[in-house]
């Protein structure tokens, strides 16, 4: 009797022994870990080079813009509602006598499902550290007006229209309404109008803006040019 309660027991041990191998050896399958990279909006990227790409909605957005002419040598991109631009171009004016000067343009590409083309949403000129003493000296214009600061806003009349119309031709993806009007004396005249500008889009948006045009001298005949337009 206890010889097969022994041999019961070694049987025993030995099919739990044989049972404890066969989980040991039994591999352990991982599951493959997948990684999901998702574009989130945010701030702007890095500086970089433009690629043909960035420089075809470059191309888009400015396409009509007259008087002068900007070449992007940089460019940041951030995702929005679509993507906004931001490039660094060198700007070269189509006056008689060129004035070359650092600007950044902001262009905003909807997204492909809305259908709209890229549009100009602000391009302002930037500071350079030795402008002072580069800038050209205002000339007293003729009627003997003084130069300096702008004039109080005004409604705009049919003259100061006539000028932001000439300016703006060509100028697509968003319009501008202009709603007052402030002039400074320079060399030649620079044209504050404060607007409301709506895009192309579908649908499309509205916001505040500057748009600030330079009239040169009647004796340089050359036409109105847009030197800056800032979002509100």
């Amino acid at each position: 009797m206890r010889k097969i309660l022994l041999l019961a027991t070694v049987a025993a041990l030995a099919a739990c022994g044989g049972n404890a191998t066969k989980k040991a050896e039994t591999p352990q399958t991982k599951r493959p870990q997948t990684e999901t990279r998702t574009q989130t909006a945010g701030g702007y990227t890095a500086m970089r080079v433009p690629t043909a790409e960035d420089k075809a909605v470059f191309d888009e957005a400015m396409k009509g813009l007259a008087g002068v002419t900007y070449t992007p040598d940089s460019v940041a991109t951030q995702i929005v509602n679509g993507t906004n631009y931001k490039f660094l171009c060198t700007a070269r004016t189509a006056a008689r006598e060129p004035m070359t000067y650092r600007a950044e343009a902001v262009v905003y590409k909807p997204l492909p499902q809305s259908g709209g083309q890229a549009v100009l949403t602000s391009i302002v000129r930037l500071a350079e550290p030795h402008a002072a003493a580069d800038a050209r000296p205002a000339k007293a214009p003729a009627d003997g007006r003084a130069t300096g600061a702008y004039t109080a806003m005004r409604v705009p009349t049919a003259e100061d229209k006539a000028v932001f119309d000439e300016a703006m031709k060509g100028l697509a993806g968003v319009t501008y309404t202009p709603d007052s009007v402030a002039t400074q004396i320079v060399n030649g005249t620079n044209y504050k109008f404060l607007c409301e500008g709506e895009t192309s889009t579908n649908p499309p948006m509205k916001f505040d803006a500057e748009v600030i045009v330079h009239q040169p001298l009647p004796s340089a005949g050359d036409k109105p040019y847009i030197t800056a337009i800032r979002r509100m």
